[in-house]
């Protein structure tokens, strides 16, 4: 799998006059359609690959692996909403889809203690 040097998605869809993130008023579903198209290209090009844990995907000089913990919506959240410390959470990636996603419960225990 290449890297391939693009501009981000939200920086041709987004509207410029609203600083809140929003689509652009102009934007055809045809404009929509490349870019679901373009992200499915991209979910099918990584569902090819195969990695020994799960985890946020790095590029190191002569491959791809996995060494770090995938930074998710409900991570992001915890952190910035719920004034939950980001050293707590775990750092390394996970030996399982299991232990995947028993972590979402954890993040909801800790919330509750911070």
């Amino acid at each position: 799998m290449a890297f391939v040097k693009g501009v981000l998605l939200s920086q041709c869809l987004r509207d410029p006059t609203i600083q809140s993130p929003s689509l652009r008023p102009d934007a055809t579903d045809s404009d929509l359609a490349r870019a679901y198209e373009a992200m499915s290209g991209v979910t099918l090009e990584l569902y090819k690959l195969s990695f020994p844990r799960v985890g946020a995907i790095c590029h190191v000089p002569t491959a791809w692996e996995v060494s770090k913990i995938p930074l998710t919506l409900n991570m992001n959240e915890l952190v910035g909403a719920g004034n939950f410390p980001p050293k707590e959470l775990r750092q390394d990636s996970f030996q399982s889809t299991s232990d995947y996603f028993q972590e979402p419960a954890n993040h909801r225990f800790l919330d509750l203690k911070y």
